[in-house]
């Protein structure tokens, strides 16, 4: 049993692409693609399509890359639905295209993370959004990473601003005993969130969790304040016969 995002429809996914391997001192790969995924009404219609070109992705013999992509998204929307708290989008058909450049470093360095813009139409109105995480692991038993989202919409309903920011620290005391800390706030929702999990695992089919959760609103009168918390423990053990 599971769960489904959409109902009685027809998938299509194609994928074609190239990839090409210089054999130079700085640069390892060179990848062009396009995938293509449409999505059908059982009762006929398009609901919705998304051609998805990945222009040119150039990766280094150190694993760094840059990527560049314009996508052209189709979507059929029966009824309206709100998008943003008093930003309502029309039912109807729109075609709009967004266009990307993506700049990673590879993971295996003390430093690394990425930075990400993104632009064009949506929603027959604007779309600016853009990403950036740092990641810095001293050493084998600490990492700790930063990262924002950031999107700006104009649409003919209305303007609005998107923010989400992300820290998170993990700390591995052996191969058997790690926590992992992780705070996010939107301020969409307003919410700082903290999650905190301790997890202990002795032996295969052996594993402890230890979990804390809290969330603050912050309240435009009050500042921060507590709204909920809850302490979870949880024990796995599996028996063989």
């Amino acid at each position: 049993m599971g769960f489904v995002s959409r109902r009685d429809i027809r998938n299509y996914v194609a994928t074609t692409g190239y990839l090409w391997r210089p054999n130079r001192q700085v640069l390892r790969e060179v990848f062009s693609a396009i995938e293509f995924n449409r999505t059908d009404n059982l009762g006929g219609g398009v609901q919705s399509s998304v051609a998805r070109f990945r222009l040119a992705e150039f990766t280094s013999q150190r694993g760094d890359s840059i990527n560049f992509r314009w996508l052209r998204h189709r979507e059929n929307f029966a009824e309206p639905f709100e998008i943003f708290p008093g930003t309502t989008v029309p039912k109807g058909n729109y075609v709009y295209d967004n266009y990307g450049v993506i700049l990673r470093f590879a993971d295996h360095r003390r430093l690394s993370g990425d930075v990400a813009y993104f632009g064009g139409t949506d929603f027959d109105g604007s779309k600016r959004a853009g990403r950036g995480s740092i990641n810095w692991r001293p050493s084998k038993h600490l990492g700790l990473e930063a990262a924002i989202r950031y999107g700006q919409w104009r649409l003919p309903a209305g303007e609005f601003t998107t923010r989400l920011m992300t820290l998170r620290a993990r700390i591995v005391f052996s191969n058997t005993l790690s926590w992992v800390n992780l705070a996010q706030y939107d301020n969409l929702s307003r919410v700082l969130g903290i999650n905190s999990r301790l997890h202990w695992s002795p032996q295969a089919g052996r594993e402890l969790f230890f979990v804390i959760n809290h969330n603050l609103i912050d309240d435009v009168e009050t500042g921060l304040r507590s709204t909920d918390a809850d302490i979870t423990l949880k024990i796995n053990y599996t028996l063989r016969f």
